[in-house]
């Protein structure tokens, strides 16, 4: 690299709105707990309507469909193989239940 590049990597690097690794790091695990909150929400309200003899087909789409994104995010970014099966599952997932949503309300 040439100076400039390493310099302006730097200016980049130092401005506060990029933030440094720490803070970067919390906003990570920050979205984990997020996505642990609304897994656990959708489950048990999941459970409540199945309980009341009604579906929760959307509710298994509105949790799987975002981790899918998140799968297909990581793979575009670190292309490990693993993130790309995972966000077919999810989107199979989420297709799956979706037809059923709209096949019972069809």
């Amino acid at each position: 690299m040439d100076k400039n590049k390493v310099l302006e990597l730097v200016k980049i690097e130092s401005d506060p709105a990029f933030g440094d690794e720490r803070e970067r790091s919390i906003k990570d695990r920050s979205f984990y707990w997020v996505f642990i909150t609304m897994a656990v929400c959708v489950a048990l309200f999941g459970i409540i309507r199945v309980s009341k003899g009604e579906n929760a087909y959307e509710m298994g789409v509105t949790l799987t469909l975002p981790s899918a994104a998140g799968f297909l995010y990581r793979f575009v970014k670190d292309r490990k193989p693993v993130d790309l099966v995972c966000c077919l599952m999810m989107t199979a997932a989420a297709a799956v239940q979706l037809a059923a949503y709209i096949r019972h309300f069809g």
